[in-house]
């Protein structure tokens, strides 16, 4: 992955959600992606959240995996 993307995706969504919270919201979108039946880019996301688990984005948690496993499991 590129670090450059890492950085220039925080720079767009980083004010969409409350500091710390940006995880969280990132998965709600991803779930909201899935529901609506676009699996493809909903995949993508989750695959980009696993690997951007790096600065500035921040660490997933546990709960964060969880989260995931259940949104590809819809």
């Amino acid at each position: 992955m590129d670090y450059g993307a890492v950085l220039q995706l925080h720079r767009i969504y980083a004010n969409q959600a409350p500091p710390g919270e940006l995880w969280t919201w990132w998965l709600d979108q991803v779930e909201v992606l899935m529901r609506s039946g676009d699996r493809s880019l909903a995949t993508t996301a989750i695959d980009f959240a696993s690997k951007a688990n790096i600065e500035p984005w921040g660490s997933l948690t546990g709960g964060h995996y969880s989260r995931m496993r259940f949104i590809e499991a819809l």
